[in-house]
Protein backbone atom coordinates (compact mmCIF):
# COMPACT_ATOMS: atom_id res chain seq x y z
CA UNK A 1 0.00 0.00 0.00
CA UNK A 2 2.72 2.08 0.70
CA UNK A 3 4.06 1.40 -2.67
CA UNK A 4 0.46 2.57 -4.71
CA UNK A 5 0.76 5.41 -2.82
CA UNK A 6 4.04 6.53 -3.54
CA UNK A 7 3.36 5.55 -7.16
CA UNK A 8 -0.08 6.81 -7.72
CA UNK A 9 0.88 10.29 -8.67
CA UNK A 10 3.16 9.36 -11.54
CA UNK A 11 0.40 7.59 -13.19
CA UNK A 12 -0.69 8.81 -16.93
CA UNK A 13 -3.86 10.36 -16.85
CA UNK A 14 -4.30 10.15 -21.14
CA UNK A 15 -6.35 6.87 -21.51
CA UNK A 16 -4.54 6.82 -24.81
CA UNK A 17 -1.59 5.78 -23.09
CA UNK A 18 -2.74 2.49 -22.47
CA UNK A 19 -0.77 0.55 -19.77
CA UNK A 20 1.02 4.01 -18.24
CA UNK A 21 -2.53 4.78 -17.32
CA UNK A 22 -1.99 1.61 -14.48
CA UNK A 23 0.34 0.83 -11.78
CA UNK A 24 2.40 -1.67 -13.14
CA UNK A 25 3.17 -4.63 -10.41
CA UNK A 26 6.26 -6.45 -10.99
CA UNK A 27 7.51 -9.13 -8.73
CA UNK A 28 9.04 -7.24 -5.96
CA UNK A 29 8.82 -3.50 -7.53
CA UNK A 30 5.82 -1.20 -7.93
CA UNK A 31 6.31 1.40 -10.77
CA UNK A 32 4.37 4.42 -12.30
CA UNK A 33 5.58 6.69 -15.29
CA UNK A 34 3.44 9.38 -17.18
CA UNK A 35 6.38 10.21 -19.67
CA UNK A 36 7.04 13.04 -17.62
CA UNK A 37 7.71 11.52 -14.06
CA UNK A 38 8.98 8.04 -13.06
CA UNK A 39 8.51 5.94 -9.46
CA UNK A 40 9.75 2.85 -8.65
CA UNK A 41 8.94 1.38 -5.13
CA UNK A 42 11.28 -1.97 -3.65
CA UNK A 43 8.76 -4.08 -1.78
CA UNK A 44 9.93 -6.70 0.34
CA UNK A 45 8.87 -9.81 -1.08
CA UNK A 46 6.96 -10.47 -4.47
CA UNK A 47 3.09 -9.62 -4.53
CA UNK A 48 2.37 -12.43 -7.49
CA UNK A 49 3.61 -14.35 -10.15
CA UNK A 50 2.60 -12.63 -13.03
CA UNK A 51 2.68 -8.73 -13.95
CA UNK A 52 0.10 -6.89 -12.83
CA UNK A 53 -1.53 -3.44 -14.47
CA UNK A 54 -3.48 -1.82 -11.62
CA UNK A 55 -5.57 0.84 -12.78
CA UNK A 56 -5.02 4.34 -10.83
CA UNK A 57 -8.75 4.74 -9.79
CA UNK A 58 -8.76 0.85 -8.59
CA UNK A 59 -5.30 1.48 -6.94
CA UNK A 60 -6.49 5.06 -5.08
CA UNK A 61 -9.43 2.63 -3.66
CA UNK A 62 -7.33 0.24 -1.92
CA UNK A 63 -4.98 2.48 -0.49
CA UNK A 64 -7.39 3.06 1.84
CA UNK A 65 -7.20 -0.85 3.26
CA UNK A 66 -4.55 -2.96 4.15
CA UNK A 67 -4.61 -5.82 2.63
CA UNK A 68 -2.79 -9.26 4.04
CA UNK A 69 -3.55 -11.85 1.00
CA UNK A 70 -3.22 -10.83 -3.17
CA UNK A 71 -4.97 -13.66 -5.17
CA UNK A 72 -4.69 -13.93 -9.20
CA UNK A 73 -6.46 -15.31 -11.93
CA UNK A 74 -7.31 -14.71 -15.40
CA UNK A 75 -9.15 -11.45 -15.46
CA UNK A 76 -8.96 -9.99 -11.41
CA UNK A 77 -7.00 -9.03 -8.40
CA UNK A 78 -8.16 -9.45 -5.08
CA UNK A 79 -7.53 -8.03 -2.27
CA UNK A 80 -8.29 -10.21 1.37
CA UNK A 81 -8.31 -7.56 4.56
CA UNK A 82 -7.65 -9.34 8.21
CA UNK A 83 -11.73 -8.73 8.70
CA UNK A 84 -12.14 -10.73 5.78
CA UNK A 85 -13.76 -8.24 3.51
CA UNK A 86 -12.27 -9.04 0.00
CA UNK A 87 -11.40 -5.98 -2.53
CA UNK A 88 -11.24 -6.67 -6.25
CA UNK A 89 -10.06 -5.05 -9.21
CA UNK A 90 -10.46 -5.82 -12.85
CA UNK A 91 -6.35 -6.57 -14.08
CA UNK A 92 -5.88 -4.36 -17.38
CA UNK A 93 -4.59 -5.86 -20.30
CA UNK A 94 -1.67 -5.09 -22.05
CA UNK A 95 2.13 -5.03 -21.46
CA UNK A 96 4.23 -2.55 -19.74
CA UNK A 97 7.12 -0.31 -21.27
CA UNK A 98 10.35 -0.80 -20.49
CA UNK A 99 11.49 1.87 -18.93
CA UNK A 100 14.84 1.17 -17.37
CA UNK A 101 16.28 3.78 -20.17
CA UNK A 102 14.53 6.53 -17.99
CA UNK A 103 16.31 5.42 -14.71
CA UNK A 104 19.86 4.84 -16.28
CA UNK A 105 21.47 8.63 -15.64
CA UNK A 106 25.62 7.84 -16.10
CA UNK A 107 27.48 11.24 -15.53
CA UNK A 108 24.98 12.98 -13.01
CA UNK A 109 26.09 15.76 -10.86
CA UNK A 110 24.44 16.57 -7.63
CA UNK A 111 21.90 18.42 -6.17
CA UNK A 112 21.14 19.65 -2.71
CA UNK A 113 17.89 20.48 -1.00
CA UNK A 114 17.84 23.13 1.15
CA UNK A 115 16.56 21.50 4.94
CA UNK A 116 13.59 24.60 4.62
CA UNK A 117 12.18 23.17 1.17
CA UNK A 118 9.52 21.37 2.58
CA UNK A 119 7.87 24.38 4.55
CA UNK A 120 8.26 26.35 1.23
CA UNK A 121 6.54 23.01 -0.45
CA UNK A 122 4.44 23.39 2.12
CA UNK A 123 2.84 27.60 1.78
CA UNK A 124 3.04 27.21 -2.49
CA UNK A 125 0.52 23.74 -2.66
CA UNK A 126 -1.97 26.42 -0.31
CA UNK A 127 -2.49 28.13 -3.82
CA UNK A 128 -1.76 25.43 -6.21
CA UNK A 129 -3.83 24.27 -8.64
CA UNK A 130 -5.29 20.63 -8.85
CA UNK A 131 -4.63 18.76 -12.27
CA UNK A 132 -6.59 16.36 -13.54
CA UNK A 133 -5.83 13.24 -11.52
CA UNK A 134 -6.72 15.34 -8.64
CA UNK A 135 -2.80 16.12 -7.28
CA UNK A 136 -1.91 19.51 -6.79
CA UNK A 137 1.04 20.53 -8.80
CA UNK A 138 3.61 23.52 -7.95
CA UNK A 139 6.19 24.62 -10.17
CA UNK A 140 10.03 24.57 -9.42
CA UNK A 141 12.74 26.48 -11.25
CA UNK A 142 16.40 26.24 -9.83
CA UNK A 143 18.93 28.89 -11.31
CA UNK A 144 22.70 28.35 -10.35
CA UNK A 145 22.27 28.89 -6.59
CA UNK A 146 18.84 29.45 -6.20
CA UNK A 147 15.65 27.27 -6.48
CA UNK A 148 11.98 29.50 -6.96
CA UNK A 149 9.12 27.31 -6.12
CA UNK A 150 5.76 28.78 -7.24
CA UNK A 151 1.87 28.13 -6.53
CA UNK A 152 -0.59 29.22 -8.78
CA UNK A 153 -4.16 28.84 -8.82
CA UNK A 154 -7.24 30.61 -9.72
CA UNK A 155 -7.46 32.40 -6.33
CA UNK A 156 -4.06 33.44 -6.55
CA UNK A 157 -0.13 32.64 -6.69
CA UNK A 158 3.05 32.08 -3.83
CA UNK A 159 6.35 32.37 -5.02
CA UNK A 160 9.29 31.85 -2.67
CA UNK A 161 13.28 31.80 -3.85
CA UNK A 162 15.71 29.76 -1.73
CA UNK A 163 19.18 29.14 -1.91
CA UNK A 164 20.08 25.58 -3.18
CA UNK A 165 23.67 23.98 -3.83
CA UNK A 166 23.62 23.41 -8.09
CA UNK A 167 24.58 24.47 -11.15
CA UNK A 168 22.70 24.82 -14.53
CA UNK A 169 19.22 25.98 -15.10
CA UNK A 170 16.42 23.55 -14.80
CA UNK A 171 12.72 24.01 -14.73
CA UNK A 172 10.08 21.19 -13.02
CA UNK A 173 6.65 20.70 -11.85
CA UNK A 174 5.94 18.24 -8.98
CA UNK A 175 3.12 17.34 -6.40
CA UNK A 176 4.61 19.06 -3.47
CA UNK A 177 3.09 16.24 -0.97
CA UNK A 178 5.42 13.96 -2.98
CA UNK A 179 8.36 15.91 -3.24
CA UNK A 180 7.89 16.55 0.64
CA UNK A 181 7.80 12.56 0.94
CA UNK A 182 10.83 12.31 -0.65
CA UNK A 183 12.96 14.85 0.96
CA UNK A 184 12.15 13.22 4.30
CA UNK A 185 13.97 10.17 3.27
CA UNK A 186 16.92 12.05 1.49
CA UNK A 187 18.16 15.65 0.47
CA UNK A 188 20.72 15.01 -2.45
CA UNK A 189 19.37 14.14 -6.02
CA UNK A 190 21.56 13.58 -9.21
CA UNK A 191 20.65 15.75 -12.58
CA UNK A 192 21.71 14.23 -16.10
CA UNK A 193 24.30 16.34 -17.70
CA UNK A 194 22.59 17.16 -20.27
CA UNK A 195 19.93 18.81 -18.00
CA UNK A 196 17.27 16.29 -19.27
CA UNK A 197 16.35 14.75 -15.66
CA UNK A 198 16.38 14.98 -12.12
CA UNK A 199 16.66 11.97 -10.25
CA UNK A 200 16.12 11.03 -6.80
CA UNK A 201 17.48 7.84 -5.62
CA UNK A 202 16.48 6.18 -1.95
CA UNK A 203 17.11 3.20 -0.27
CA UNK A 204 13.72 1.60 -1.23
CA UNK A 205 12.73 3.80 -3.96
CA UNK A 206 14.02 5.76 -7.43
CA UNK A 207 11.99 8.53 -8.53
CA UNK A 208 13.14 10.71 -12.37
CA UNK A 209 11.46 13.73 -13.27
CA UNK A 210 11.77 15.05 -17.00
CA UNK A 211 13.76 18.94 -16.70
CA UNK A 212 13.21 21.72 -19.21
CA UNK A 213 16.97 22.99 -19.73
CA UNK A 214 16.75 26.13 -19.81
CA UNK A 215 20.18 26.97 -20.70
Amino acid sequence: ITALKFCHFSVSNDMTRGALTCIHVNKDEVESCDNSRLTRYKIDKQVASVPLLIESTAAAALCKYTPIKVGVDTAWIHFKMESGVVFSCRMQEGEYPNTNFIVDLPDGMPIVFPTITESVLDRASTLAEIDLTGDRVVSVEINESEMKITGKGPVGEIEEVVRIRSSGHYKFESNPECLQEILTHLRTAEVAKDGSKLKFIGDNFIHVLALQGVE
